[in-house]
């Protein structure tokens, strides 16, 4: 696929796609060192994409710190209420309530830069939140078929989010720069779950800050897509 297919009208993914996705060298099959390979690759494409194009597009500053704030604490929360849950620690609860605030704050800041796609975006990052909870399971347990499962879910989650922001007629948003970002958010996300498992706190925590800078990335590049007007 080029840097720049656009609007492949795909609401779900077909077995194909999600093959093709989920095959050598992706989300589903990385090694630690392929992921930090990959994170690498991400940053220098994403520092690029952003000098390219800081000169010629508009951006909001507003609705730039809005992405930028709720979903850097969905990286930073997240882990914490992963942690939490694995250890059954007593603040999983209340960790669990402060994650659902900020899952509407990063809906709220997405439906304002795109809000065609408010409703359906909510469903997909809901969904996504319970993929991980999914594979937490599956990898505490042991379940490579249920982590497999997980990862193929997520693999869902990244085309469908990116094929419903980029659906209309605006050419600022990048398709594989879009889902490329949200490929590496998964990848870091299930990567500290198995250093989580495993008992590698050095690893969760170091790959849980690549998580927290990879999100402000994010932001930036929703920001600068976002069509002018909003």
């Amino acid at each position: 696929m080029t840097g720049h297919i656009k609007k492949l009208g795909l609401m779900g993914v077909s077995a194909l796609a999600l093959s093709l996705f989920i095959g050598s060298g992706n989300a589903s099959a990385t090694t630690p060192d392929q992921h930090q390979q990959n994170w690498q690759q991400q940053t220098q494409q994403d520092q690029a994409y952003q000098a390219t194009h800081q000169q010629s597009q508009q951006v909001n500053h507003e609705l730039h710190m809005k992405l930028d704030a709720s979903m850097r604490e969905h990286a930073a929360l997240g882990v914490a209420y992963l942690k939490a849950a694995y250890l059954n620690e007593p603040d999983t609860a209340a960790l669990a309530a402060v994650v659902e605030q900020n899952n509407m704050a990063v809906i709220n800041a997405v439906g304002t830069a795109y809000p065609w796609a408010h409703d359906e975006f909510a469903v997909l990052w809901n969904a996504h939140i319970g993929y991980y909870k999914e594979y937490l399971m599956a990898a505490a347990a042991h379940d490579e078929a249920g982590k497999m499962q997980a990862k193929e879910k997520l693999a869902g989650f990244a085309w469908q989010v990116t094929n419903l922001l980029t659906q209309t007629d605006q050419d600022s948003l990048d398709w594989e720069q879009t889902r490329m970002a949200l490929v590496i958010h998964g990848e870091q996300v299930t990567h500290i779950i198995d250093y989580l498992v495993a008992g590698q706190y050095d690893a969760v925590w170091m790959t849980a800050h690549e998580a927290y800078e990879h999100m402000g990335m994010v932001a930036h590049v929703l920001a600068m897509g976002a069509p002018h007007q909003y």
